[in-house]
């Protein structure tokens, strides 16, 4: 029987339908398959305790440089089925994990392996990418990270999505679905390269966790006393955590925006925060006012030498995982289920309660949706007098459950590097 050659595989192109399988010489049991996309994928024929297993190793990689995962060049292709039918004699089934005992190769076409290609190759280029990467890794390895995609079924991501509906994590649960069905549809239609991962998902005839109907909205609103008790929890965090989640709560603003921060967006002079539209959610700038007492807490750690973020540790970036934190210091303090997003909803009602027109509002916090239709599209004014307005009624009423008597000091420190405030 001839070895493989690399020309022979270069060569290879797409079939009528039709699956070839072309053996190679040089390691028994092993060969290429491909059919119509025209691409080899290496499967290896051999026994664990005599009994007979299959198994794809990786697709054919001709490019330049290091193969990325799922891929294997010749020479890697014959080496890793040489280790896994050396293992395979002592009884150690090397290529099929989730076996006690059984290691996982690196180029292996696993969950764990391929999320990391779908993290680099798609959620890279998505403003939440970073996210949802991190929460399919945390729920889809423990359960099936170390088996091959398409071996991956649909009663296994079950329990995953009814796990979270048991915990009451209904959202959650829902969430998660919509990003793993993506995530396995990638595998199948939009792997580089034209290479299919997978012939079909798991999820293709799975329904979602949680019927929509039977999700409520979160109508939470917190009340005064909420909000004086999450100002004193977020005290437990670290100091620009602290002062970031103060910070959204005083301007109304999502703390997404809020931790990104940087000095050169703020006019002390003119009392004034600008939110670049590459950081706002609906990527449109907008002009948030500061009232003193927002610019003391902005002000009361000072800058970090040179950095450009307000919010930072390091001084190279800003501060990350707020929410999470947020979320333990929560259930730490018997907080319920407040978030930090709920003060947006209190910003609007009290502002709307002192008479604030919620056209105006809507601008405040970055929303369009009180108008529709041809107002939504002709109505282009800012209200920006109106705003201030509003903005600094909500910081008077915040300060005023959140201070004593004895009003803060109104000082930026000299590291801050920019002007104090004219009083």
């Amino acid at each position: 029987m001839p070895e493989l050659k690399a020309r022979t595989l270069d060569a290879i192109k797409p079939t009528d339908g039709e699956t070839v399988f072309k053996p190679d010489g040089a390691i028994g049991g092993l060969g290429v398959r491909y059919g119509a996309r025209g691409v080899p994928c290496f499967t290896l024929v051999y026994r664990v305790n005599a009994k007979q297993q299959r198994r794809k190793l990786g697709l054919y990689w001709k490019g330049e440089g290091d193969a990325p995962a799922g891929y294997l060049t010749l020479a890697k292709a014959r080496e890793l089925a040489g280790k896994i039918k050396a293992d395979a004699s002592r009884g150690i089934d090397t290529a099929r994990p989730g076996r006690r005992g059984a290691a996982v190769s690196t180029d292996a076409l696993t969950v764990r392996n391929v999320l990391v290609r779908y993290q680099q190759q798609y959620l890279a280029t998505k403003r939440t990418g970073k996210i949802i990467g991190g929460s399919l890794a945390k729920y889809l390895i423990p359960a099936v990270g170390d088996r091959l995609v398409e071996q991956v079924t649909a009663d296994q991501l079950s329990v995953i999505f009814v796990a979270l509906v048991k915990a009451q994590k209904l959202d959650m649960a829902n969430w998660l679905y919509r990003h793993a069905k993506r995530f396995f549809g990638w595998c199948v239609d939009r792997a580089p390269r034209g290479a299919a991962l997978m012939a079909s998902s798991p999820m293709i005839q799975m329904r979602p966790p949680v019927p929509a109907g039977d999700i409520g909205s979160r109508d939470v609103l917190p009340t005064d006393a909420d909000l004086l008790n999450v100002w004193q929890a977020v005290a437990a965090l670290n100091q620009p955590q602290r002062d970031a989640c103060r910070c959204a709560i005083l301007l109304g603003s999502r703390i997404g925006e809020t931790r990104k921060m940087k000095w050169a967006s703020l006019d002390f002079e003119r009392k004034e925060w600008t939110i670049p539209a590459a950081d706002a959610k609906n990527k449109q700038s907008r002009i948030v006012f500061l009232s003193d007492f927002a610019i003391s807490v902005i002000g009361e750690r000072g800058r970090i030498a040179d950095s450009a973020f307000v919010f930072t540790l390091s001084g190279s970036k800003p501060i990350d995982r707020v929410s999470t934190r947020f979320g333990e210091i929560r259930e730490q303090r018997g907080l319920g289920d407040l978030h930090l997003h709920d003060f947006r909803k209190s910003f609007v009602s009290e502002c709307a309660r002192l008479g604030h027109d919620p056209i105006v509002l809507d601008k405040c916090i970055g929303h369009d949706k009180v108008l529709s239709g041809v107002a939504k599209v002709y109505q282009m004014h800012q209200f920006l007098d109106k705003r201030k307005a509003a903005h600094l009624a909500w910081s008077d009423h915040v300060e005023s459950l959140v201070t004593t008597d004895e009003k803060p000091v109104l000082a930026l420190p000299a590291s801050a590097g920019v002007k104090e405030p004219t009083p």
